[in-house]
This record gives C-alpha cells, structure tokens and sequence, in this order.
C-alpha cells in the first residue's frame, strides 16, 4: 500500500466521491432522466477531478468556465449521435439533441452541487484533520 502522510489522498477521495453522489442524487431529485443523471455525475467528476487551482478565486473561475467548455461539446455529442461513424464516439452517453435542455441542466447542477460540496468540504478541513489524523 502506497504511503498517505496525513491521509491527503483519502480526504481528497472522499470529498470528490461525495460531491459526484450528491450531484447524481440532485440530478435525480430534479426529475432527470438516466443520461441526465449519467451527465451530470460525469460533469460533477470532471469539476472535482480536474479544477486545480491553488487559490479559491482560481478554483471558482475554473470550476465557473467548465459548462462554458463542456455544453458545446455535449452538443456535438447529441448532434453526432445519428452519424454512424461519428456515432461510436459518442455512444457511451447515448445524448440526442432533444435531450440537450435537460442535459444542460443537469450539467450546470452537478456543477454547482459539486463546487458548493467541494468548498463546504474544504472549509470543514480543520474538522477532517482532526478526524483523519
């Protein structure tokens, strides 16, 4: 088992695993669909995984230009979905473009879901060093 000094990477795993479960149980409790629930997990896991930044500022614009990236390219998904070739890229979401609405929504919850779980996570930092050791 690798080293965790401090258990960094177990207080980082269980906050992305619980903002994506609370984004997912959002999702559902809007009344979205699987693919919406399915999307917005997805996005929820890219918010937690893949904003870095070192300042909270720098967190909140990055966290804040992700749907800004991601709608566009969820379109493109939707739109190839009747495209045999293209289709295959796009297939594990099975999106079609009537479903974009929905999707979007999903989307920009989990993403404040995720943004709003990860901070309050966060602020309670001392409260997990206290717990993890």
């Amino acid at each position: 088992m690798a080293p965790d000094p401090g258990r960094t990477r177990l207080r980082f795993a269980t906050r992305a695993v619980l903002g994506i479960v609370v984004a997912v149980a959002e999702c559902g409790l809007a009344g979205h669909c699987l693919t919406g629930a399915v999307t917005g997990g997805l996005a929820a896991l890219l918010a937690l995984f893949t904003v870095t930044d070192a300042t909270v500022r720098g967190q909140a614009v990055t966290t804040a230009l992700l749907p800004v990236v991601g709608l566009p390219v969820l379109t493109a998904v939707a739109g190839l979905h009747d495209h045999p070739v293209a289709r295959d890229l796009a297939q594990f979401l099975h999106a079609i473009s009537e479903q974009l609405p929905e999707l979007y929504a999903a989307v920009l919850l989990s993403v404040l879901a995720a943004a709003a779980g990860s901070s309050m996570l966060s602020g309670s930092f001392g409260a997990e060093r206290r717990y993890w050791g």
